[in-house]
């Protein structure tokens, strides 16, 4: 994964971690919406034949599964952002008591 480069030329540390938190509330959400409102109910697949419930199930899952990916990288890019913010906070903090 490319993690940006935090820089004085650049987006700061701090935009980008709230964009990226917003961005994960928003993935969030969907799983969310996802497993609470869009599980298949094998009563709307059984005149389909046997295997048509289970295979709505298995996408669904692949689904999820999908969006549970992509908030685990915003989580890793946000945790890059996080500890770079912090640690320039750190050098801040340092240099103001000496």
């Amino acid at each position: 994964m490319t993690k940006p480069t935090i820089h004085l030329n650049g987006t700061s540390g701090e935009a980008l971690l709230e964009g990226y938190r917003t961005a994960m509330e928003a993935v969030g959400e969907a799983v969310r919406k996802l497993n609470n409102e869009t599980h298949p109910n094998a009563r709307d697949y059984y005149p389909q034949g046997n295997h048509a419930y289970q295979d709505a199930v298995k996408e669904h899952t692949e689904r999820r599964v999908k969006l549970e990916s992509v908030y685990n990288e915003l989580m890793e890019l946000a945790e890059h952002c996080d500890s770079i913010v912090t640690e320039i906070a750190q050098r801040r903090a340092e240099r103001n008591r000496v």
